[in-house]
């Protein structure tokens, strides 16, 4: 305590007035901070609804006629990046990966989506995605992105780049051009067909982006002059019934990293029993029912197979937690392992 010219001020006292001023300055920075992030929210909003606005006056703009021209007309002078191409993807049930920096990528940004242009990266026999970079970083003769996505062999999805790419080159339609269109390059050589696996992929892509099946081509189609490009090298027709036809059902769910299998729901379709029917990938060593929804019994298991490859022996209900072996089919209460 200090006295001077008869006033007396205690140290608590000054100590006790710092802490309320930090506590009323913390407070106004959380209110601060609120209001940021609602804005920031406000932002995220009128942005998405923006995305979805402009990709359906481009899917109105791709069927042509008076409404087609209303909508062209509407996004005349209109430009944006894709940034929403990996949850396109996702949306198709397809395992993806981003490319670093791939929202920012592009010679500019895009006009429109009336088109998805579809071509073949006429790379190396082995591996999943070895064009990868080449799209994403051009070559000595043109710059890169080179597309919107490489489709790897496995069916994974990478995401190269959000604005303009140089892949569909001249074009006998405008719609078609690079401007208005999405290139996805999928990997394979010239001559070999592709997998299974990669060309369902290709199609739930194709669908993801709801643009009418006409509007779904390939290089050979769209290129200036007629016979300029080749690929992709598959048959066309058969692949716009394949889009069609993905088109038409529920999409699966979107695949991680992680999973080693996707989800599987078991309910009942006749008030008492359910059954499911899955593929085990090679790397699977487990396959979980989960009970937790209903009280149900898990009667019987039958394996097919086995899976080649595959290092699964046991399951898991995990509700109460039995095992059934793999090898007899056996049923008996254990305890689950914690690994």
């Amino acid at each position: 305590m200090s006295n001077d010219g008869g006033v007396v001020i205690t140290l608590d006292k000054i100590y006790d007035q710092v802490i309320a001023t930090k506590e009323i300055a913390a407070k106004l920075a959380d209110k601060v901070d609120a209001v940021e992030k609602r804005d920031s929210d406000h932002e995220a909003r009128i942005r998405v609804l923006e995305r979805k606005v402009w990709m359906a006056l481009g899917g109105v703009a791709a069927l042509g006629g008076a409404a087609g021209t209303i909508a062209a007309a509407i996004l005349g002078g209109w430009t944006m990046m894709l940034t929403m191409l990996a949850d396109i993807a996702r949306s198709a049930g397809l395992r993806v990966v981003e490319q670093p920096g791939w929202r920012t990528r592009g010679h500019g940004q895009m006009s429109g989506v009336r088109a998805v242009v579809c071509h073949h990266t006429a790379g190396s026999p082995s591996g999943n995605a070895p064009s990868l970079g080449v799209v994403q970083n051009g070559r000595s003769d043109l710059a890169g992105p080179l597309a919107h996505y490489v489709l790897g062999r496995d069916g994974t999805v990478y995401v190269v780049a959000a604005g303009l790419c140089w892949h569909a080159g001249a074009v006998l339609n405008n719609d078609w051009s690079n401007n208005y269109s999405v290139g996805i390059e999928a990997e394979a050589t010239r001559a070999d067909d592709l997998p299974e696996v990669q060309l369902d992929a290709y199609a739930r892509l194709c669908t993801a982006f709801s643009r009418p099946v006409a509007a779904v081509l390939r290089h050979k189609e769209v290129c200036s002059p007629r016979g300029r490009k080749s690929d992709p090298n598959f048959d066309m027709t058969g692949f716009r019934a394949h889009v069609a036809a993905v088109g038409k059902a529920p999409a699966a769910p979107p695949r991680t990293e992680e999973e080693d299998m996707p989800d599987r729901e078991l309910r009942p379709t006749n008030g008492k029993d359910a059954c499911v029917t899955t593929v085990v990938p090679k790397n699977a060593t487990k396959m979980v029912i989960s009970l937790g929804w209903v009280p149900m019994t898990v009667k019987k298991v039958a394996f097919f197979g086995p899976t080649p490859g595959s290092g699964l022996n046991h399951l898991w209900a995990t509700s109460n937690p039995q095992r059934i072996d793999a090898a007899g089919g056996s049923t008996k209460n254990r305890t689950r392992p914690s690994t």
